[in-house]
């Protein structure tokens, strides 16, 4: 009787060993060219990822900080050269996904974010770039222990500069500017235009746009609210 029962445990555990073993092979031959199993810590689970995914992720993530970082500041006036455009695009990502089913049946077509100035300004008082990162939260920690609220700016022409504040009009900063003289602090004014931030689709090639009507008909489909208009071209001075 022993001997039976243990036969039958060794049938069993050999059967189950095959089935687990060829499964596995099958798991690992499904896989496609290029993609690379990924141990996850913890629960032993692991994840697949495709090598060419996470390359067009980046690649994608390069395009859109590309628009954001390089607007056009349309200024529309008897010199500038005009160029029909489709838009406006209100979002980033919106823009985009237009601009992929262009490219996917081949026109030449780029989304590019259009900063139109609204006629008002806002204005900020700063304390100019300070040599060093360390010379400018040194003056940050000073300006923190005197309950001045400010931080140090990172990016752009005033980078390592110290910002105290924004302002809706002059009269209000140049108050703030003369309270901060009081307590010792030389500060700059510097105004900043108020603007509108759009997303357009410009022409890259020859004669993409105006759209062909079928291809404009689509578009508007899953975008109702843009048109194509001429607006100042991508080169205008």
């Amino acid at each position: 009787m022993k001997m039976i029962f243990w036969t039958l445990l060794l049938l069993n555990t050999a059967y189950f060993g095959y089935h687990y073993l060829d499964l596995e092979g099958q798991s690992s031959a499904a896989l496609k060219p290029g993609a690379r199993v990924k141990q996850v810590s913890g629960d032993g689970v692991q994840a697949i990822y495709l090598l060419n995914e996470n390359s067009n992720a980046e690649i994608r993530k390069q395009e859109l900080d590309f628009i954001i970082k390089n607007p056009l500041l349309s200024r529309r006036d008897a010199k500038s050269e005009l160029c029909i455009a489709v838009g406006p695009f209100s979002d980033l990502f919106a823009g985009q996904a237009a601009v992929e089913q262009l490219i996917a049946i081949n026109l030449e077509v780029q989304l590019t974010a259009v900063d139109q100035m609204v006629g008002r300004s806002d204005y900020r008082l700063m304390i100019p770039p300070a040599r060093t990162l360390q010379d400018a939260f040194r003056k940050l920690r000073e300006l923190k222990s005197q309950n001045i609220d400010s931080y140090v700016m990172t990016q752009g022409k005033d980078a390592l500069g110290i910002s105290l504040g924004v302002f809706s009009s002059q009269a209000l900063a140049t108050i703030a500017k003369e309270k901060l003289e009081l307590d010792g602090y030389d500060s700059v004014m510097v105004e900043i235009p108020r603007i509108v931030r759009e997303f357009w689709i410009f022409d890259t090639g020859q004669n993409n746009l105006p759209l062909p009507e079928e291809v404009w008909q689509n578009l508007r489909i899953e975008h109702p609210e843009v048109e194509q208009k001429e607006v100042p071209c991508l080169n205008s001075d």
